[in-house]
């Protein structure tokens, strides 16, 4: 097998074409880049092809399509036919032409790729639509209208070659712009998620079919399929087919290995049921034995508030003599209770905790100290009255130092 490319400029297109994926692929043995003799090979150029590639301008394809399918139709080795039109935009004068002379594809097999402006450059793996000439689409737009790069171009035209389903379509091929791929990450406008009118009515999302395109080509490319399969999958079974897919699913077929996987299933099921039965079972026992000693704890707060309030309101003279400790902690439970609730809720609370720690930190290495930040009031009023008594005591005596130093010992 021998590729042939009739080209105007021999130099320029074997500086394109020679790589070394080309050199190492193999591809420099089987490729012969030749000076074109006219805009069309000859019959005698066309004698012994199976397969030809044309690239046209869509201002040359109304006169040019008629005499290449007079050309196709004259040959007896031609098989197939695929014609690249670029900056071209809705139905492509003259294919008819050719699609007449293929005789349905008795003739021969023909497929037109119209890809409008074609670039150099850009990135692999980007997405790109593919579909009938003349359909409307919210991608193209005045202000974003159809371009693919030159090297996907030929990629398409190349793969057509391969298909059946490319056989007798005039196809059109474009890049996905930016607000589509905008499109593509977000969810279908339907639902919850729609976009209502005035009334409340749903309005249609009319990016959803480029949502759906775009769900198709990642999926085929996260199952590894290669760029002949996947534009197999979008001429081929194409949107429509997703769309059937998704109204109707197929309804998973019984077998041994799904019986099997069910009897697991529900196994793992039964298992796991226990686990969380025994986990909940645990969970209660740690929560009832958790406030089995919050009650404790209150208790005893409330038994020490309600001896420290009995001591109190004698000694004030709250209460009469014939009262006693006892009938006083009986009397007082609710209030005792409520006071031990609001006491045990603040020495729990982040500002306590975070008190204490600083009560700490300020009485760590104080030990040989009278006085410091953050001691208790009593022990600072009694120290006080110490220093005063044996400053009386000792004023003419003693140094401040042996002064501190007496009243640390005691």
């Amino acid at each position: 097998t021998t590729i042939k490319a009739l080209v105007d400029n021999v130099p320029a297109a074997k500086k394109k074409a020679i790589s070394r994926e080309a050199r190492y692929g193999g591809l420099l043995d089987k490729l012969s880049i030749e000076e074109a003799s006219g805009t069309l090979p000859s019959t005698e150029e066309l004698a012994g092809v199976s397969s030809w590639i044309v690239q046209l301008s869509s201002e040359e394809a109304g006169a040019t399509l008629p005499k290449i399918a007079d050309l196709a139709k004259g040959s007896a080795d031609l098989n197939n036919i695929v014609v690249l039109v670029t900056s071209a935009s809705g139905e492509v004068e003259g294919w008819d032409a050719v699609e007449a002379a293929s005789l349905g594809g008795d003739a021969f097999k023909c497929t037109l790729l119209s890809v409008g402006e074609i670039y150099d450059g850009g990135k692999e793996g980007g997405f790109y639509h593919v579909g009938p000439v003349g359909e409307e689409s919210p991608m193209v737009t005045p202000e974003s209208p159809p371009k693919l790069t030159r090297k996907k171009a030929y990629q398409l035209a190349a793969h057509a070659l391969a298909l059946d389903c490319t056989v007798g379509k005039a196809l059109t091929a474009y890049e996905y712009p930016l607000s589509a791929m905008q499109a593509v990450a977000t969810p279908y406008l339907e639902g919850e998620l729609a976009i209502r009118d005035d009334d409340g009515e749903e309005v249609v999302d009319e990016m959803k079919d480029v949502k759906m395109e775009g769900r198709v080509i990642q999926a085929v490319r996260e199952a590894g399929f290669t760029q002949v399969m996947e534009l197999d999958v979008l001429v081929g079974k194409g949107l429509e087919a997703y769309k059937e897919y998704i109204a109707n699913p197929p309804v998973p077929r019984e077998t041994s290995w799904s019986e099997k996987k069910t009897a697991r299933d529900e196994e793992d099921k039964r298992i796991l049921a226990l686990l969380e039965a025994e986990t909940a079972k645990s969970e209660a026992k740690k929560k009832a034995e958790a406030e089995e000693a919050r009650r404790i704890e209150v208790e005893g707060i409330a038994n020490e508030w309600a001896i420290k309030e009995y001591t109190l309101r004698m000694l004030g003279g709250d209460l009469d003599d014939s009262v006693s400790e006892k009938d006083f902690v009986i009397s007082s439970r609710e209030e005792a209770l409520a006071e031990a609730e609001r006491t045990y809720e603040r020495i729990r609370s982040d500002e306590y905790i975070k008190e204490k720690k600083k009560e700490e930190k300020a009485k760590a290495g104080s030990e040989n100290k009278l006085f410091w930040d953050g001691m208790p009031p009593t022990l600072r009023k009694k120290r006080e009255v110490m220093v005063e008594k044996v400053k009386r005591q000792y004023m003419d005596l003693l140094s401040e130092e042996d002064l501190e130093r007496i009243i640390l010992s005691e």
